[in-house]
């Protein structure tokens, strides 16, 4: 099953940059990004605070949201570590970083109980902090809120080897979509998934 999601991913990715290397981005519904308004960074808060949650944990970040609940900033944090995934929440500044469990969880880290997302996350080639960084830098160039991986609007369990990264640029949040494999722009994102979903 895993195999197969994998192949059928693989395809829709094919068929995504076979459209065009140019960056489309998507701009997203405020519904979705209300806590990500008050962001406060440039261009590597969102790579710097990865590589912090890393080093604390010894894990690997699969998807990072910023959030302002409560307001409290920080950010909700998934990482991969010792074959599952572990949910976390991380200061916007400084070094905490605090499990979350029960019902603190936000709705979205839900869909990380997939096997195949988590089994696809860890085995994608260029990591989530380049392809941040190539989304931070494209078009506009403007700061990340969020990154983590793609799925298919048609298969919500199967992973299609892409991150997405929402960028917030003049008061706008704006979708770019980049390949897992190759590291490049996916030019028309559509038929995945919207994102980010709350």
């Amino acid at each position: 099953m895993a195999r197969r999601s994998f192949v059928c991913g693989a395809a829709l990715v094919v068929a995504l940059l076979a459209t065009g290397a140019t960056a489309q981005p998507i701009s997203q519904s405020n519904h979705a990004v209300a806590g990500m308004r008050s962001f406060k960074g440039d261009k590597d808060t969102l790579i710097n605070r990865i590589k912090i949650v890393e080093a604390l944990t010894g894990g690997r970040v699969l998807e990072i949201r910023y959030t302002d609940k409560g307001g409290m900033p920080g950010y909700h944090v998934v990482v991969a570590k010792g074959g599952g995934v572990v949910f976390l929440q991380s200061a916007a500044e400084g070094r905490d970083v605090v499990e979350i469990t029960g019902s603190d969880k936000p709705d979205w880290m839900l869909h990380w109980g997939a096997q195949a997302q988590l089994a696809a996350a860890q085995a994608a080639k260029t990591p989530l902090t380049d392809a941040i960084s190539t989304a931070e830098n494209a078009g506009y160039p403007a700061p990340a809120v969020a990154a983590g991986i793609a799925t298919s609007a048609n298969n919500l369990e199967s992973d299609v080897g892409a991150y997405n990264i929402l960028i917030l640029q003049d008061g706008g949040f704006h979708r770019v979509v980049i390949d897992a494999a190759t590291g490049q722009i996916i030019g028309n994102p559509r038929a995945l998934t919207p994102w980010p979903g709350e």
